[in-house]
């Protein structure tokens, strides 16, 4: 993380195969794709903007987008053996699979 003056560097994680961060709406978590968990395929991950406290958030997932509200996470999954576009609440219930077909479905976001 930088300051937009390109100032005050912070490094968050130092694997080299995380990336696609996305901001809670509150300023309080960053979720990220991680393919560090050869287990878990690529799984998204939350980590506090001071780099604390990361934690595995969802397995088997990547390119989440907090809903503008922070309660819904839409992200992209194999998990049906297609790639497609989930959405979930961000306590881990409520998971709906918005595509359901075989085209490639990615990087989902929010109007």
């Amino acid at each position: 993380m930088i300051d937009a003056d390109g100032s005050d560097n912070v490094l968050l994680t130092s694997e080299v195969r995380h990336g696609q961060p996305a901001w809670s709406p509150d300023g309080t978590k960053i979720l990220y794709t991680s393919g560090i968990r050869e287990d878990l395929g690529f799984a998204l991950f939350t980590i506090a903007p001071d780099g604390t406290g990361a934690s595995l958030f969802l397995g088997g997932a990547k390119e989440a987008a907090w809903s503008p509200d922070g309660t819904m996470i839409a992200f992209a999954s194999a998990r049906t053996g297609n790639s497609d576009t989930f959405v979930m609440k961000t306590d881990g219930t409520g998971l709906v699979n918005l595509t359901n077909n075989p085209g490639l479905q990615s990087q989902p976001s929010w109007r």
